[in-house]
């Protein structure tokens, strides 16, 4: 986001369950698990624009990297976001 201000950085996303692995993983003909992961996530796409306002992660990350208390208590941005989530109404 520094490096490239002018991009309009609109959803961050991740997985909302853990994705399965394996050596299948690579096997691109939708007979193993990379249908199910495309279907979590066209899901979670579809969720995060309905839940949150374009930038809303975004805005979180600044505010983590920016606040000295913030890194304090949260010692990795990760652990902040899924305290925010936690917390989002």
């Amino acid at each position: 986001m520094q490096a490239f201000p002018e991009v309009n950085y609109r959803y961050l996303l991740w997985p909302s369950t853990p994705l399965p692995g394996g050596k299948k993983e690579i096997d691109m003909t939708n007979s193993t698990v990379t249908y199910p992961m495309q279907m979590l996530g066209r899901a979670d796409g579809a969720a995060a624009v309905q839940d949150y306002e374009e930038g809303f992660w975004f805005d979180r990350l600044r505010e983590w990297y920016l606040s000295p208390e913030l890194k304090e208590e949260f010692s990795t941005v990760g652990p902040y976001l899924a305290f925010v989530q936690n917390n989002h109404e």
